[in-house]
């Protein structure tokens, strides 16, 4: 019996990126198939399938994440996820461990491969942010984009951009480069190239309305220091400042202690919300250069790296509270409207909330999982639930308010 398992393994064998025989229309067609076959076969388990574009002559490879039950949404959200200098897609995969985040909450992930630094002496695969070498990333992300747009998988107005260290540093460009195509970016311990910052008069950036940013830096990054590094990449905190001009934010920042959920890990997080705009930063205080919660390690990484969050889920987070803004309204709770307590909790909590006549509460885990559903309820049993990070959200007509829940 053919399964997605069968075509995932096959399909890499099947398609190859660098076949001279297969033109650019005939690899396309053929994914297609495949795809729609994949809509009859095997819909409980997520899958993983290669292809490539044609950029300038050279195909360039990636890797898609398609959720389980793939295709049951018309068209999905989706999140361009950029490995690191010196890693590759595979690995990145393994290590952000986004796929279990986006088969739970229905998004599809790619996985575009870097080309090798020619200058590199361990040819090292690298991204050309900001003209850093020759070749076109840029052109690269633009045309997956469009593949995947074209072949009606994904929403043109739900793509987004996340990547650690040069992957991040990748993502401030595509905000800037591409940004009728990229809704919104995170970036895990990534830099911004200096140019933009000292010569913005005369940068591309410059044309960029408000877009959607979260950084997710730690402290003591000895790679890409949170301090910046003269001539190469700016601050983070003038990053912010960059984000929070172009972003148009308002004074009035909201600073909060993420709870210290693993003691042992050596770091915390401090959680900066800026006031009426969309920007917001996760500051892993003594934190190194690493992606937090991720799985097992890569050549890069830095320790110590954060386990009180989960870097992948708190991206999905950030990015569906920006989808959201064109359905049901979820917004940053307002102060009075929405009450947990206790919190931390461990079998029951209390919940108050503005009345109404029909109110579902909904508690999700940190990987978005709905955990637990009750209506017009003010108590809620938790004794069932593992120790952990959850979200609360209480659904009152067109409007979601949501407040995190620590259960211990």
């Amino acid at each position: 019996m053919i399964t997605s398992m069968t075509i995932k393994n096959i399909l890499p064998r099947i398609i190859k990126p660098t076949d001279k025989f297969i033109s650019g229309k005939t690899k396309q067609l053929f994914l297609f198939v495949v795809l729609t076959i994949l809509r009859h076969v095997d819909a409980q388990a997520g899958i993983v399938v290669t292809d490539s574009v044609q950029v300038a002559g050279t195909y360039r490879i990636y890797k898609l994440f398609l959720p389980s039950g793939y295709p049951n949404l018309v068209t999905y959200p989706a999140i361009i996820n950029l490995h690191a200098r010196c890693s590759n897609m595979d690995e990145h995969i393994t290590y952000t461990n986004m796929n279990a985040v986006a088969d739970t909450a229905q998004f599809i992930v790619a996985y575009p491969l870097g080309l090798e630094d020619p200058n590199d002496p361990f040819n090292c695969l690298d991204w050309n942010d900001n003209g850093r070498h020759t070749w076109d990333d840029v052109a690269f992300i633009s045309a997956l984009i469009s593949r995947l747009v074209n072949n009606n998988q994904v929403d043109s107005t739900q793509v987004f951009a996340a990547g650690f260290s040069r992957g991040g540093f990748m993502c401030y460009t595509l905000s800037c480069e591409l940004e009728q195509k990229i809704r919104g970016i995170a970036v895990v311990g990534g830099g911004f190239s200096i140019q933009p910052l000292i010569n913005s008069l005369s940068y591309s950036c410059q044309s960029v309305g408000s877009k959607p940013v979260l950084i997710i830096h730690g402290t003591n990054d000895q790679d890409v220091n949170y301090t910046g590094f003269p001539n190469q990449f700016a601050a983070v905190d003038s990053v912010l400042a960059f984000w929070e001009n172009k972003n148009s934010c308002l004074a009035g920042n909201v600073i909060s202690q993420l709870p210290d959920i693993n003691t042992q890990d050596g770091c915390t997080v401090t959680q900066v919300k800026y006031n009426n705009c969309r920007l917001m930063h996760l500051k892993i205080v003594n934190g190194g250069h690493s992606w937090p919660g991720s799985q097992g390690s890569i050549l890069i990484e830095i320790p110590p790296k954060n386990r009180d969050i989960n870097a992948s889920a708190e991206i999905w987070s950030f990015f569906k509270e920006q989808i959201n803004t064109t359905s049901i309204a979820e917004s940053h709770v307002p102060s009075g409207v929405l009450s947990i307590f206790p919190n931390p909790a461990n079998t029951e909590i209390n919940i108050t909330y503005p009345s109404s006549i029909n109110t579902d509460i909904v508690i999700s885990n940190a990987m978005g999982q709905v955990i637990m559903k009750a209506q017009n309820n003010n108590k809620i049993h938790i004794s069932n639930l593992t120790n952990g990070l959850y979200f609360v959200s209480v659904i009152q007509e067109n409007k979601r308010y949501t407040e995190k829940l620590i259960k211990q």
